[in-house]
């Protein structure tokens, strides 16, 4: 190595020395490499050999001159623009979140959380209300067809196994299967000392309340088919499907119509209950209860969907009424459902 290499080397190896015992903020230093770069110069710690051009003069220094810091940090050059990935992980003033804007957004998520919570909780009461008024019992049997009241217990006929329930309401178990004289009631009613039924061929039976349901008396309804009783202590009521009508009849000798009511196009009533001048109407295909004023007409009154409770495959069978709840049997499978009367959701008809 001649004399102008060594010189050259140790000159850049004291730089070197004194840019090491000096400490420089990162931005500092990189802002100082970037100035020096657009310089033109180069920092080089192990200069690689340049046998391959010609070495410029170099000035020897002054023996005593020392180098001074300033000659490490030329003058200024035109600033250059920082390296992009630094300026990407610098914010930008436009993307920077404004105070508003996150007081903003806090106020929004605290809408939000009061909607999720004012849902959750409307959710729950409903869920509540629902279980308020509503409770089923499951029936242990094949089928249920028919419902009828007689004192403290129901009636519900087995048409699979050709039997008639005894059904205790409070805890939903059969009291009784027995055998029944009329095969296949298309309607039942009850009262503290008789039951009746009906067929599809019109004829209507009052039968014993005890023993074997022993048949006595016979009543022929020609050109009927009922399909719905209610007993209300001095009158059967019958409603008809093939006449699309209610009929009121007083019980003698024979049955006497006292009034006949035409119901509206399309209900199918499963079940029927009169009590202070309203008729109440289950319709089996819309799984609804309308109520009806008796007077010249049947004035409607309202109506209650069952859908929320019964749906699609159970179909309603038979409804009765006591002080506090309505009682509905339902089959597919049997169960009896029991609504308060109080929390009912009634829907005003005109």
């Amino acid at each position: 190595m001649n004399d102008r290499k060594r010189q050259l080397r140790k000159l850049l190896e004291g730089y070197r020395d004194r840019a090491a015992a000096i400490t420089f903020k990162m931005p500092e230093l990189e802002a100082l490499a970037a100035r020096h770069v657009a310089s033109g110069a180069a920092v080089v710690e192990n200069p690689a050999p340049v046998a391959e051009r010609a070495p410029e003069p170099v000035r020897e220094p002054e023996p005593e001159a020392e180098p001074e810091l300033a000659s490490v940090t030329p003058a200024p050059a035109p600033a250059r623009p920082a390296p992009p990935a630094r300026a990407e992980a610098r914010p930008k003033p436009a993307e920077a979140p404004a105070s508003g804007s996150g007081f903003a957004r806090m106020a929004w998520l605290g809408a939000a959380l009061m909607i999720a919570l004012g849902g959750g909780w409307w959710a729950r009461n409903e869920r509540l209300h629902h279980q308020n008024i509503h409770q089923v019992l499951p029936l242990p049997m094949s089928s249920s067809v028919g419902l009828a009241r007689g004192g403290d217990v129901f009636y519900s006929f087995d048409r699979t196994r050709m039997l008639i329930g005894t059904i205790d309401p409070v805890k939903g178990g059969l009291i009784s299967l027995k055998r029944f004289p009329n095969g296949m009631p298309t309607g039942l009613a009850a009262s503290a000392d008789k039951l009746w039924s009906a067929d599809a061929n019109g004829f209507l039976y009052e039968h014993a309340l005890t023993g074997d349901y022993a048949v006595r008396r016979t009543f022929a309804n020609p050109s009927r088919r009922p399909c719905a009783l209610h007993w209300d202590g001095a009158h059967l009521w019958i409603a008809d499907s093939r006449t699309n009508s209610i009929y009121e009849y007083t019980v003698g000798v024979s049955l006497s119509a006292a009034r006949q009511f035409t119901l509206p196009t399309g209900v199918t009533p499963a079940a029927l209950h009169v009590e202070n001048g309203l008729v109440w109407v289950l319709d089996a295909a819309s799984r609804t209860i309308y109520r009806f004023r008796a007077r010249a007409l049947l004035e409607p009154v309202d109506s209650m969907s069952l859908e929320p409770w019964i749906a699609s495959p159970r179909q309603p069978t038979g409804m009765v009424l006591d002080d506090k709840s309505v009682w509905i049997s339902v089959d597919g499978p049997p169960e009896l459902h029991r609504f308060d009367l109080s929390l009912l959701p009634w829907r005003a008809d005109s």
